[in-house]
C-alpha cells in the first residue's frame, strides 16, 4: 500500500517510514527545499516531493493514490518572527493534509492517522520521567 507520511524526514516520522518501508508499503512525503535528511530520506526508499505542507498541490501530489496518510510533521519554535512559518506549517499545512485525504478518500478508503507535537507534554519540565500519556497535558508554546 502507498502510505504519505507529513514529516518522514524528522525524528518520528523517519522510524514510521522505515517500519513501513521494511513491511513492505511504499512511503511518500513532503520534503521542504533545502532539508538536511531529503538524501537519507531518498536513499530509504521515501518518494520525495520537495515542496511545503502549505502548498495544497504539493500535498495532493505527494498523496495521490495512498490508502493511509500518518500526519507527523510539525514546526515548533519559540520566537516570535516565526509567527507566520509556523501558522503556514501548523494550520495550513495541517488543513492542506486534512482536505486532501478527505479528496483521497471520495476515490477509495484512506486511513487518517494524526498525532500531535510534543509540545502537547511538556518534555523540557516534566513533572515525571519518562513523560507518557497520562502526564498532564502542559503545552509551554503556542
Amino acid at each position: 500500500m502507498k502510505i504519505f507520511i507529513t514529516g518522514a524526514t524528522g525524528r518520528v516520522g523517519s522510524e514510521v517510514a522505515k517500519a513501513l518501508i521494511q513491511r513492505g508499503h511504499v512511503i511518500s512525503t513532503v520534503v521542504l527545499p533545502g532539508d538536511p535528511n531529503l538524501g537519507k530520506a531518498q536513499a530509504a526508499g521515501i518518494q520525495c516531493t520537495v515542496g511545503n505542507l502549505a502548498n495544497r498541490d504539493d500535498v495532493r501530489q505527494a498523496m495521490e493514490g495512498a490508502g493511509a496518510v500518518f500526519h507527523l510533521a510539525a514546526l515548533i519554535s519559540f520566537r516570535s518572527e516565526d509567527r507566520d512559518r509556523l501558522w503556514a506549517a501548523n494550520v495550513t499545512g495541517s488543513y492542506n493534509v486534512f482536505d486532501c485525504a478527505a479528496q483521497q478518500s471520495s476515490l477509495d478508503t484512506v486511513r487518517l492517522i494524526f498525532a500531535s507535537s510534543d509540545q502537547v507534554y511538556p518534555t523540557r519540565f516534566a513533572r515525571y520521567r519518562p513523560v507518557d500519556e497520562h502526564h498532564p497535558r502542559e503545552p509551554y508554546s503556542f
